[in-house]
């Protein structure tokens, strides 16, 4: 991760470990805009659509450079963590750390106590392939492929269209318009239910 460049991934810097509260901290570069998932919620910036293609473009050029790395995978892909900095370029952060707590949790080096890995959020695993899913539901590990980060891009092409957040409805939809009130299901209640419709289709 620390010798990956490209233009639209963003700069790991280290690792940090707390002694006292037994955690440990990934960190990179700071991206002044902040998170795509920020911008997109800010009703009072004007998004063209110019804009949101290039926010698109940024985004599969990274993943085709990840996917062609030894990397191979972003593996927690998500509107969040796909930063903006000054000059309106996305970049990606948080690759590959997935893969690490994988394989730490496989050789039980950590596990899902109080102080080891915290539970992926309800919001999160909106962002999760119905196949990986299904698997981290099950077994708290949390299965990374190229083919779910394509998932996510999915989700995330479909908030910068759109503006509005993953599986949401619209109580006054009108087809253009931007700004409104949003229904929420829950999104434990959505990502089950899109588990199991997975199975149904692939069955």
């Amino acid at each position: 991760v620390k010798m990956t460049s490209h233009d639209n991934l963003n700069t790991f810097v280290g690792l940090c470990y707390n002694n006292i509260k037994d955690e440990t901290y990934f960190m990179w570069k700071l991206c002044t805009r902040g998170s795509l998932q920020d911008l997109i919620a800010n009703d009072d910036l004007k998004l063209d659509t110019d804009f949101k293609a290039s926010f698109i473009h940024d985004i599969i050029r990274g993943i085709v450079f990840l996917h062609s790395m030894d990397i191979k995978e972003h593996g927690a892909l998500r509107s969040s963590n796909c930063l903006v900095d000054n000059h309106w370029t996305v970049k990606l952060t948080d690759f590959g750390i997935n893969r690490t707590i994988n394989d730490c949790l496989k050789h039980r080096e950590i596990d899902y106590t109080d102080n080891g890995v915290q539970e992926l959020t309800p919001q999160k695993l909106l962002y999760v392939a119905p196949e990986h899913l299904r698997t981290y539901l099950s077994t708290k590990i949390m299965e990374v492929s190229q083919a779910g980060d394509i998932y996510a891009i999915g989700i995330i092409m479909h908030e910068i269209l759109y503006r509005m957040e993953p599986y949401s409805e619209r109580e006054d939809a009108t087809e253009g318009e931007t700004n409104s009130h949003f229904h929420f299901q829950s999104c434990h209640e959505i990502a089950v239910m899109e588990s199991g419709d997975w199975d149904s289709r692939q069955g």
